[in-house]
């Protein structure tokens, strides 16, 4: 893989500036083209912000349900209202935590776009072959 900026393209060749130097690539080497662009990191906030909700209020809802009928409770569990309770303030420590994981991991991850890919040449070929002795078969593939 090379990455720099592009300097010419031809039907045959794009050269690429890479450093201080122009690097040509003919086109038969080239798979595909990618251009990195900015991704706003609120996106991955919201994601992580949903992912967390959800999942902290399921564990919310699990955990009040198992402490369900054991004593010294301040809070009656085994009810809908007390088990939503939980489930509502554990998923908001879960939202908190998975918008700032999806800040994070937004942020640092490189987004890119790809602009051109090559098409797809796949050839595959059969054939029987005769030898003085011996008959064979040649199965061959290239993609």
């Amino acid at each position: 893989m090379v990455t720099g900026k592009v300097f010419r393209v031809s039907a045959q060749t794009l050269e690429l500036m890479v450093g201080s130097h122009t690097e040509t690539i003919p086109v038969g080497r080239i798979w595909s083209v990618r251009v990195q662009y900015k991704d706003p990191i609120s996106d991955g906030a919201r994601k992580g912000a949903l992912t967390g909700l959800a999942i902290g209020a399921a564990l919310g809802v699990i955990a009040a349900i198992s402490t369900c009928g054991d004593e010294g409770q301040f809070i009656d569990f085994c009810s809908g209202g007390g088990a939503a309770m939980v489930g509502a303030v554990a998923g908001a420590y879960g939202a908190g935590i998975g918008a700032a994981a999806g800040l994070i991991g937004d942020a640092l991850q490189p987004s890119y776009r790809v602009v051109w890919r090559a098409p797809v040449t796949s050839k595959i070929s059969f054939s029987v072959t005769r030898f003085p002795r011996a008959t064979g078969a040649v199965f061959s593939f290239r993609w």
